[in-house]
């Protein structure tokens, strides 16, 4: 198997670095050739975009605004029969473009890595994909992935970018909130220290992928609106002192989850 990875970035990075590990031939190319040769050289992989038109996969592992130009760029040129697969964390905008591709003769499906690069391996990491048109070497790396571990969720484009929006965009902003406001010191509660230690790891990430999530994702401004109308109603409950409410919202959000469930984060909570 011959893959391209079009993107040297951390995500691009750690896929090259898998489908070498599979004993795959692996060629990466970036529009920073200095990122794209430093680490072909670090990986003892090709490097170019030479492959394209021979290539058996192409891994398009660019930024999320870029994705739907670069997928729409690439998949012209592919030959029959071969895969082209996207990682962005934004999903509507590229599976448009991947259906205008059908007629291309290619394989096409949009991949999510619910996980970032810092990931050492697939075991227990989930994948969301949304699958356009498949065949067998799309098949050959579900079973791989799954083979390692792996779990795969199949979802549409619509249903993925609503729950991103909460699970992606409104944790980043919650995060990002907490950093703005917090003091750092050493009077910290045990689940004040493990929201600090959170916000600390995603501040490891790259913020333009932060704010294209929130700025691409069109479902986010709703989520945010939600958030900011639910955040009145608490703050509403809290200043006309009713205690009772307060109480009963506390209530209703434990029911929410399974019998043992809660008691179990709090002794993890106190486990680490």
């Amino acid at each position: 198997m011959e893959v391209l990875v079009i993107g040297a970035g951390a995500m691009g990075g750690w896929f090259a670095r898998l489908f070498k590990s599979w004993g795959w031939k692996v060629w990466v190319t970036d529009i920073d050739c200095r990122k794209s040769a430093t680490l072909a050289k670090e990986l003892d992989v090709e490097v170019g975009d030479e492959i394209l038109p021979q290539a058996d996969f192409v891994l398009v592992a660019v930024p999320i605004s870029s994705t739907p130009t670069v997928v729409r760029e690439v998949g012209g040129r592919m030959k029959k029969g071969a895969l082209l697969m996207e990682v962005s964390s934004v999903k509507e905008q590229v599976i448009s473009v991947m259906k205008e591709l059908k007629s291309c003769q290619i394989e096409l499906v949009a991949l999510h890595p619910l996980f970032g690069p810092g990931a050492t391996g697939v075991k227990g990491e989930r994948f969301a994909f949304i699958p356009v048109k498949t065949g067998k070497l799309f098949k050959e790396v579900r079973r791989k992935l799954e083979k390692e571990g792996a779990t795969l969720i199949k979802v549409d484009a619509e249903k993925h970018d609503l729950i991103m929006a909460r699970v992606q965009a409104l944790t980043h902003l919650l995060l990002l909130l907490y950093l703005q406001t917090c003091e750092k010191g050493e009077l910290q509660t045990h689940l004040s220290a493990s929201l600090l230690e959170l916000a600390k790891a995603m501040l490891a990430g790259n913020p333009s992928i932060y704010y294209e999530i929130q700025n691409l994702n069109r479902f986010a401004p709703r989520i945010r609106r939600e958030f900011l109308q639910t955040w009145q109603q608490l703050e509403a409950i809290i200043e006309a002192g009713e205690k009772e409410e307060f109480e009963k919202m506390f209530k209703k959000l434990k029911k929410r989850f399974e019998e043992g469930e809660i008691e179990q984060a709090y002794k993890r909570l106190y486990a680490s």
